[in-house]
């Protein structure tokens, strides 16, 4: 048998053309009024359908009856599914129309008239008595073999001790063995799943979803044996605090098919559930440290990139500083750094990217700053650009540091007028209030001095006229 995972939606879609059909119009007392549906599909999975309609007048014999029809050499199946149906009585009868549902398609009957009329004596035995003896000598029951399924569900934790802040990877995922015989299929995947995940989901952590949306078939081998993988769910956890996590124990329930004891394509549903084993993950405080509540905790590296290592006064040049890694980026506070008498740092603009390799969250935080130095000499930028965390590779605070050193050249600005020439145009608005400031200031100066100018030539008019006078 095959395993027939729904992707999905957790219903069959592969019927390309499904049609139901009405029996005869006239039967007797000794024959069967049928309803069947038939799918044309291009392989050998069940139809999944609803329940066949109640009929006033008549009822329902034994269960519905599968048949399946391959039409040689060409890759197309169809299935019928029969029910049938003894009258109570003879008389005309009005059946209704009625539908039923077929790979998620509604498909409607017409109305119409049947008419059950008696047997003539000279007539054989009807057709509902024949059946009716082959179900007495079958002790009205097929006899079905329950198949063994070799699959199992897990929960699979990649670490089961961890710091606080440190992130681990937790996998759900069904596997099945290649050597499977059982025919199993998946029911209400999606519904069961959303509340699986939801009950796994610890309250004390921050979660990064690695946002698994399609569950294909992945072939991996445990304990040499070969065994498809279906993958439903895997996140990265950061403990907040040193509680213990659980999970606990969760079951996903699916469709099983016993097979008929006989050779023939019946089947009959059954349901098998698969449960996971409960797991806990402990969580240690980290180490004491007048930072440890603020710091990140993980496997972080820094990358550095700069304009020049060779800069002028006045003239700003651009550094960034990257940090990337193994661990919860979203929560990095990356270095904040101040303005001085060296140097003038604008705002820096932040961006990060978050990436799931395997079962890895990695990233990278970035910080562009624009410089503009003010005096000349050689610096160390890692005396303003250093980041601690903790690194749980050796367990132990860690400190990435700036290893660029900084020539500057020019001359001592004690006055900072400051061109946005070579500035990123981010930066330029930021600037632009301090030069209106300076044009505003030596407008006023021009101003002043000019009317100065005037009253003192107005003064000496005035003492020229006395003097002549």
């Amino acid at each position: 048998m095959i395993l027939c995972l729904l992707i999905n939606s957790g219903h069959f879609l592969f019927a390309q053309e499904v049609k139901l059909e009405l029996g005869k119009k006239t039967i007797t007392l000794n024959d069967f009024f049928t309803v069947t549906i038939s799918a044309v599909s291009d392989n050998n999975s069940k139809p999944d359908y609803s329940s066949f309609p109640n009929i006033k007048n008549l009822k329902k014999v034994g269960s519905p009856t599968l048949t399946v029809t391959t039409i040689g050499g060409l890759n197309s199946v169809t299935q019928t599914i029969s029910q049938r149906y003894k009258a109570t009585k003879e008389g005309i009868f009005n059946i209704q129309s009625f539908s039923i549902t077929v790979n998620k398609k509604i498909i409607s009957s017409e109305a119409m008239v049947l008419s059950v009329i008696q047997p003539k004596e000279s007539d054989q035995t009807g057709e509902v008595e024949l059946y009716e003896e082959m179900l007495k000598s079958a002790n009205t029951k097929q006899e079905f073999v329950d198949v063994k399924e070799d699959a199992f569900f897990a929960l699979t934790i990649d670490k089961d001790e961890v710091y606080i802040g440190e992130g681990f990877t937790v996998t759900l995922a069904l596997y099945v063995a290649e050597s499977n015989k059982a025919d199993i299929d998946s029911y209400k995947q999606s519904e069961q799943l959303a509340k699986i995940i939801n009950k796994l989901k610890p309250a004390n952590c921050w979660e990064e979803d690695f946002g698994i949306r399609e569950y294909q078939a992945v072939p991996i081998i445990l304990n040499k044996k070969k065994y498809a993988t279906y993958t439903f769910y895997r996140a990265s956890f950061y403990p907040l605090n040193t509680s213990t996590i659980t999970f606990p124990k969760v079951g996903l329930t699916m469709i099983k098919y016993k097979i008929a004891k006989e050779e023939t394509d019946e089947k009959q549903a059954t349901y098998t559930t698969f449960f996971t084993q409960e797991q806990s993950v402990n969580v240690k405080n980290l180490p004491s440290h007048p930072l440890m509540e603020k710091i990140s905790v993980g496997n972080f590296r820094l990358e550095e990139e700069i304009t020049s290592a060779r800069a002028t006064t006045g003239r700003s040049f651009k550094y960034i500083y990257k940090i990337t890694g193994e661990g919860n980026v979203s929560a990095i506070n990356l270095p904040v750094v101040a303005s001085d008498s060296l140097f003038d740092f604008f705002p820096p603009q932040i961006n990060q990217t978050i990436g799931f390799f395997g079962n890895q969250e990695t990233g990278l935080k970035t910080s562009t700053f624009q410089i503009i130095p003010k005096k000349a000499g050689v610096y160390q930028l890692k005396n303003y650009f250093n980041w601690i965390f903790f690194n749980v590779k050796t367990s132990s605070y860690d400190t990435l540091r700036s290893g660029i050193k900084l020539t500057v050249h020019g001359s001592d600005l004690q006055n900072i007028n400051l061109s946005t020439e070579k500035l990123d145009p981010v930066y330029e608005d930021i600037l632009k209030p301090n030069q209106d400031i300076n044009i505003n200031l030596s407008r006023k100066t021009i101003n002043t001095w000019g009317n100065i100018g005037l009253l003192v030539l107005l003064l000496a008019v005035m003492v020229i006229t006395f003097v002549k006078n």
